[in-house]
Formats: structure tokens, sequence, C-alpha cells
């Protein structure tokens, strides 16, 4: 007996948790490992859309003046993108556009010992990202399953974060960062 044709879904899908770790790359200057935590649903038929954050591993600079050490800078980066994406039939590999922000927290801390040349003080920038997303996930037992998300995504513009009066501890926005993660999947629904 031939079996019918499956016909495809057009209500929503399902609604699935990650969170992994992974990593953070930017292009040129820093790699980092990050946390990572995705909100996904399915929509009608072979299309992927989520809430898609990244929290980086901080990173440390030394900060010299007169090649004396006088203390650190400090960075702290986090993404927060929406993504869309078109899938595969079996809904295991998806594809498609992510757009969001890169936020960046810096601080300046002065040497517990020595001369001070600058005080301890924290900025923030934020900056808009676009760029391509990709994401696998394969079943693994009931409703839980594994998902590798990778994105390509560059700043709408820059910024600087710069000890005032030290033109050395001049650190700027990457051009290009790439994210990848390894995540546990749960189907919520």
């Amino acid at each position: 007996v031939p079996s019918r044709p499956r016909r495809p879904s057009t209500s929503l899908g399902e609604l699935t948790l990650s969170v992994g770790g992974g990593g953070w790359i930017s292009v040129p200057f820093e790699t980092t490992g990050s946390l990572a935590i995705s909100l996904g649903l399915r929509l009608v038929q072979r299309f992927h859309a989520s809430l898609l954050f990244f929290s980086g591993a901080s990173s440390l600079r030394g900060v010299t003046l007169n090649n004396l050490p006088r203390g650190s800078l400090g960075l702290q980066t986090h993404g927060g993108f929406g993504t869309f994406a078109v899938c595969t039939d079996q809904f295991v590999l998806c594809g498609g556009l992510l757009a969001g922000a890169r936020i960046t927290t810096a601080t300046a801390m002065g040497p517990t010992t020595g001369p001070r040349v600058f005080n301890a003080t924290t900025t923030t920038a934020a900056l808009p990202e676009v760029g391509g997303y990709g994401r696998v996930m394969l079943p693994l037992y009931g409703r839980l399953g594994l998902a590798a998300d990778l994105a390509i995504a560059a700043p709408l513009g820059s910024s600087r974060f710069q000890v005032a009066g030290i033109p050395s501890s001049q650190v700027s926005t990457p051009a290009v960062d790439f994210l990848g993660s390894v995540a546990l999947s749960l189907k919520l629904f």
C-alpha cells in the first residue's frame, strides 16, 4: 500500500530553547569563549526565526606609559540578534540572515601599587550589526537535541576605547565578528 504524502504544516511549529558554549572571534584582535542562548520558533513549513544571545568572556589588556605598567583595560562583549532562516525539509539545516547589536563594556583600572595615572572608570558602546546565520540541528532523545549555531556579523559603524592621554591603550571595534556555539536544545512545544 503506497503511503500518502505528508502535507506541509500550515501552523506554527516548535518552540525551542538552546543553551551552550562556543567561541567569539573578532577580526582583527580578539578570540574569547562565549555563552550562547537561543530561543527559536519554527514557522510555517520550512522557516525558523530566533532570538540569539552571545556573551563573550572578558579580556584584559595592560596599559603602559613610557614602558611602565600603569593599569589595565578590561573588555566585555555581548551580542543580541534576531535571525530568520530557511530550512531543509527535515528541519536539520537552516541558513539565513541576522541583525542585532554588539554591546561592549570597557573598564579602565589603575594599578594597585605605584603611581596612578588614571582612575577606574567604565563606559559602554552599542553598535548595530548585520550578517549571515546558519544552524544545524540533530535530534538526541525525545524533546532533546543538539544545535550548532554559526554567524558572521559586521558592525554598521565603529567605536573606540582609550584611556585618556595614553594613545597606546586604544582599542577599536573589530571589522567582523565570527560567532559559533554548540548547545543542548529543548523543544518546549
